[in-house]
């Protein structure tokens, strides 16, 4: 009996530990997401831009940096 519950009890750390798995890939993705915002030509609210290939790049914090593609 005690053998069940603790294989009971491995199990729902093993679910627990698959979910908790799941949305760090999930988070991971939405940073990336958030991340290529700033590889933009025109932002808005950037800390500076830069010229590089005769484009402007700005860097920011990708949470305030509103963006248009080239």
């Amino acid at each position: 009996m005690l053998l069940l519950m603790l294989q009971l009890l491995l199990l729902q750390l093993l679910l627990l530990l698959q979910q908790l798995l799941l949305l760090l890939l999930l988070l991971l993705q939405l940073m990336l997401l958030l991340l290529s915002c700033c590889y933009c030509c025109f932002c808005f609210y950037c800390s500076y831009y830069y010229y590089y290939n005769n484009y402007y790049y700005c860097y920011c914090c990708c949470f305030c940096c509103f963006c248009r593609y080239c």
